[in-house]
This record gives structure tokens, C-alpha cells and sequence, in this order.
């Protein structure tokens, strides 16, 4: 079997709204989810493994890429195998998500999709990370983007003051998440934390980023979450190049990733 998930538990829940995150670009999605596993103190009840989950990838892991089969994860003396993780809290669950390698991208998409659809999911968001040269970039606060599956969904982000920064390709885990989900009947949103991109360890994590975005987060689900564990941007002196960059104006070829 390619992809399956152990249930520990089944937890009892009336039409919970589904927060999902994984790696990405500055890691925004995956450290934003792993905050509020911790802050909520989570209850693991699930675990999704797949054959097509490397630890070695032969580029950056949320590109849809080759990866090395047949690996484990080793810390402080334990191994642990790659996998998917599905918690509870409330009337949420939370799924901190792992990415396939480029064979494995749909199957193991669409298993979280289906359990989530059993599990009686209303509502999928899916956390992440983005760039683009016409939003300009304050070294303090970021600025938070959204998409949505549907016109209500995109009303429910409007009301509570979001817009759009970003449009362009979504990829990785989340991505296929939110899309899939649409295809099975559930409406969803992407928030999208605005970060800076590091060429040269594009997972490099952005905690302020995660911290912008679990704000915003916490206003669209009308929930407590307590974000003062994550470190609050500081001033930053950013070379001419870069300056340049995040501050040109904004035209309708302007290109950004996430």
C-alpha cells in the first residue's frame, strides 16, 4: 500500500474547520502550524505515511521533486518515520502536512482530502508563505494575502480586511489540499504570510512571517491564539538591490511565488 493512515483515536467533531500547513517557502506555513499545535495543546489522533515521503529530495521539497526512497528520521537517538499528522482542539483540526515526493503528490493529497471529508470537514484553510516585487515589503509588519475556492469564502477573507497580494502559482502539500478539497465539495481559503526570499536555503524559517499570519488567522476563525512565543520582527537594514526590488511599483506582470 502507497499511502495509509493509522487512527489512535476518533475524535468527536461537528463540521470542524480543517487549518493545514507544511513545509514552504521560509517555512512560514509549517512553523505557523506548529505554534498552534503547541499553544493549543493539540491531541495527535492520526498519522498519514506514505512510500512516496523522502527525508533527502533532490531540490527544494515543496517543489513537486525527486526525492530518495526508503528513509527514516533520526533525533536525539529516536527514529521516526516521515508522515502526516492530524490533531484535534475543539471544533478544529489540525493538520501538520509533509510533502510527497513528485510521484506521490496527488495520492497522498487526496488521502488527507478523503479522511478529512469522513471526519465531516466544512471548511479547509491552508497556511503559507509569499513574495511578490509590487507589494512592498516593511521590514516590520507583513502583510497578509488570501485566496479562496468560492465566492463566499472570498467574502468571509474581504470581511475581515483581507486583500490580495499575491496571485500566481500556489505549490506543495497545502496547495493540493486546498484544491482537492474544492474538487470533493469542501470550500477552503490559503492565508499567505509575506517573507522574503533566501536563494540560498529557501526553507529557512521566517518566525515573524508565521506570527503576522497566526494573527490574522485567529481574526478569521474568531479563536484565541496566543502568538507572544513567537519573536516579533525587528528592524533590518536591506541592501539598495533588495530595497529596490520590494518597493517597485506594481504592474500586472509581476510574477511571485509561494
Amino acid at each position: 500500500m502507497e499511502t495509509w493512515i493509522e487512527t489512535r483515536k476518533r475524535p468527536a467533531l461537528d463540521s470542524p474547520t480543517a487549518i493545514v500547513g507544511s513545509q514552504g517557502l521560509r517555512s512560514v506555513g509549517i512553523v505557523a502550524i506548529e505554534h498552534l499545535i503547541d499553544t493549543w495543546k493539540g491531541e495527535l489522533f492520526a498519522e498519514m505515511y506514505s512510500s512516496r515521503f523522502p527525508v533527502v529530495y533532490q531540490g527544494v521539497p515543496y517543489a513537486g521533486v525527486p526525492g530518495l526512497p526508503g528513509s527514516i528520521i533520526t533525533e536525539e537517538g529516536t527514529v521516526e518515520s516521515p508522515r502526516v499528522e492530524f490533531y484535534s482542539h475543539g471544533s478544529f483540526i489540525i493538520v501538520k502536512g509533509y510533502n510527497p515526493d513528485n510521484m506521490g503528490q496527488y495520492a497522498a493529497g487526496q488521502a488527507v482530502v478523503e479522511f478529512l471529508k469522513d471526519l465531516g470537514t466544512s471548511r479547509i484553510i491552508t497556511l503559507g508563505g509569499f513574495v511578490h516585487p509590487g507589494a512592498a515589503m516593511d521590514p516590520v509588519e507583513r502583510r497578509i494575502s488570501f485566496c479562496a475556492t468560492d465566492m463566499d469564502q472570498l467574502k468571509t477573507m474581504e470581511e475581515a480586511g483581507l486583500q490580495v497580494y499575491y496571485t500566481g502559482p500556489f505549490l506543495g502539500f497545502s496547495a493540493l489540499v486546498l484544491g482537492l478539497g474544492k474538487e470533493e465539495g469542501i470550500p477552503g481559503a490559503g492565508l499567505f504570510g509575506q517573507t522574503v526570499p533566501y536563494e540560498e536555503n529557501p526553507l529557512l524559517p521566517d518566525p515573524p512571517a508565521a506570527r503576522a499570519l497566526l494573527e490574522v488567522l485567529a481574526r478569521v476563525l474568531g479563536a484565541d491564539i496566543d502568538t507572544s512565543g513567537i519573536p516579533l520582527p525587528e528592524p533590518v537594514d536591506i541592501d539598495e538591490e533588495l530595497l529596490e526590488f520590494f518597493h517597485e511599483d506594481s504592474r500586472d506582470d509581476d510574477v511571485g511565488y509561494i
